[in-house]
């Protein structure tokens, strides 16, 4: 990266350093922490939407509150190796859940609808900064033989603590002081398992934009990879419940449909890091683009009240989050000495961007092609990104970064 570098953190692990994180306990204790942060995120998203709804917001200003966190994650993303180079990953990761907290005693303390808007971008921040260390940590940890496995318990765990959070708001209801006060709770206890956790030393020098364009240049495929998570994901997760309607599903059958979608998602993602560590991975990763894509391409002409519906959302929503483990493995795999902080900063600003574009595009083509926009505009979205990796396949650098040897 023309002289500046970020150190390997692989590289950086030594059993003085890092004991705790290099070990099952160590793991367990970050997984711990990543899924108490988890929850208290995606509690907090359909809490304050609930909230602001009762109190008789528009839903254009509901639009733009959600929005809100994910603008914070695309700005603050940049300087987030810079700060874990300054402050040390474990201490950047704590900032993060202090600044969820703070956000969440905000929403308490006041009901001022610009402090509001103030709390969710901070609560965003706080986001932003825990999903790139857990992320990278998480892969720096993994050892070579294992690391399929490793993420796939990873991702299912975050998959269980994305389901688990709307769970916990059913039980709580958005009334009252209680779910904010459990939102601002979580915070603090993933803080607690770091307690005593030492991590590999992660450092890096000052980004400039060339580094970020040669890190895009030679990592295009596994990015072009959870761009495409990104889109099919978000949209799958925001709009298959409309589409469900459309398609003459009542409203409980479509939001078990999108149980089965979140189901899968959770379930398969341990045997898509098995196959990962067993087979190679540059299939498995084809694999799933295949399968994300000829699913999508099928889905209008299932039968709406068929067995095959049910069965499709499940393994769909393994194939699309299984994009994500892939991106996780390869990432791992192909990132050069010094490169691997950069590069998960990387994956996790083309994600977001996917997630934000992906719905606004489905929800447009559900407009023009009814009712079947949702998986048309999803497949063509996969076919452009196939095409794409096809293209990129040809350069030698591109074809190592897939099959998960860093290029010389």
């Amino acid at each position: 990266m023309n002289g500046r570098s970020v150190d390997n953190p692989a590289a950086e692990t030594h059993p003085a350093e890092s004991p705790a994180l290099g070990s099952q306990a160590g793991l367990a204790r970050l997984m711990a922490a990543i899924g108490c942060s988890v929850v208290q995120f995606w509690l907090a998203v359909p809490l304050t939407s609930l909230v602001l709804s009762h109190r008789g917001i528009g839903s254009g200003a509901i639009g733009l509150f959600t929005m809100t966190p994910w603008l914070a994650v695309l700005l603050l993303l940049p300087l987030t190796p810079r700060l874990v180079r300054q402050f040390g990953a474990i201490s950047i990761f704590r900032g993060g859940m202090i600044l969820g907290c703070t956000a969440m005693i905000l929403l308490i303390v006041t009901n001022n609808l610009a402090v509001w808007f103030a709390a969710n971008f901070l609560n965003g921040a706080g986001a932003a900064l825990r999903w790139v260390v857990s992320d990278t940590l998480v892969i720096a940890a993994a050892p070579a033989s294992q690391r399929g496995r490793i993420l796939g318990i990873y991702e299912t765990v975050l998959g269980g603590c994305l389901l688990a959070a709307p769970f916990l708001l059913s039980l709580t209801g958005s009334g009252g002081i209680l779910p904010f006060a459990i939102a601002a709770a979580l915070p603090l206890l993933a803080i607690l398992p770091t307690l005593g956790l030492k991590a590999p030393r992660l450092t890096m020098t000052a980004i400039h934009l060339t580094d970020l364009t040669g890190i895009v240049a030679r990592y295009a495929l596994p990015l072009l990879t959870i761009l495409l998570c990104g889109i099919v994901a978000c949209s799958s997760y925001s709009l298959f419940p409309i589409y469900g309607r459309a398609l003459g599903l009542s409203e409980r059958e479509a939001a078990l449909w999108m149980a089965l979608f979140g189901f899968g998602a959770v379930a398969c993602q341990y045997a898509i890091g098995w196959l990962c560590d067993r087979w190679q991975h540059d299939i498995v990763h084809r694999a799933l683009i295949g399968l994300v894509t000829a699913g999508l391409l099928l889905l209008p002409a299932l039968d709406s009240g068929g067995p095959l519906l049910w069965l499709f959302s499940f393994f769909f929503g393994g194939a699309v989050t299984g994009l994500y483990t892939v991106t996780m493995y390869l990432s791992g795999s192909a990132a050069r000495p010094g490169e691997l902080l950069t590069l998960i900063m990387a994956v996790t600003l083309f994600y977001t961007v996917g997630s934000i574009a992906g719905p606004v595009m489905a929800g447009w083509a559900m407009e023009i092609l009814p009712p079947h926009g949702l998986p048309v505009s999803l497949a063509a979205a996969s076919l452009l990104v196939i095409a794409a990796m096809l293209l990129l396949q040809r350069r030698p650098a591109q074809r190592a970064a897939l099959q998960g040897s860093p290029p010389q």
